[in-house]
């Protein structure tokens, strides 16, 4: 291993000892890795945070009181639109649900987190987000 750094060289009759060059097969992997990692932060995704309100209220009629789930999604199409239509019909699922603990187990198989709330006396108002990829977005 020693040897292998070093070469035999001779000028003016000396003899002597001097480090070797490095090999261009000791180089490449160098470049190698430097170029992947530069092209790796060229190709990188801008996340966005998109946003949603869930406000549930409790309805009482006679015989029961039922659970009543409006989904908001906000005013503005085109800040709310996807190339996935899956991702609005799934919102819309949640006004399907019976019970508040329902209803956040479901947002949160989907990946919405909560980020807000009200208490659920007679009425809740819960914030959720989630992050995406710019490229599932349309407009973007």
């Amino acid at each position: 291993m020693l040897l292998r750094r070093y070469r035999l060289c001779q000028q003016e009759g000396i003899v002597y000892f001097a480090r070797a060059k490095p090999s261009v097969m000791k180089r490449t992997p160098l470049v190698v890795i430097i170029f992947l990692s530069s092209l790796s932060c060229t190709f990188a995704q801008q996340k966005v945070f998109k946003y949603c309100e869930i406000r549930t209220y409790y309805v009482s009629s006679f015989t029961n009181t039922k659970l009543s789930v409006d989904v908001r999604m906000g005013n503005v199409d085109s800040l709310f639109s996807f190339k996935d239509t899956t991702v609005v019909s799934n919102l819309v699922k949640v006004k399907t649900l019976k019970t508040l603990p329902d209803v956040l187990n479901y947002m949160s198989s989907l990946g919405w987190a909560p980020v807000s709330g009200m208490p659920p006396y007679l009425s809740a108002s819960i914030c959720f987000r989630r992050e995406f990829d710019s490229s599932e977005l349309s407009g973007h």
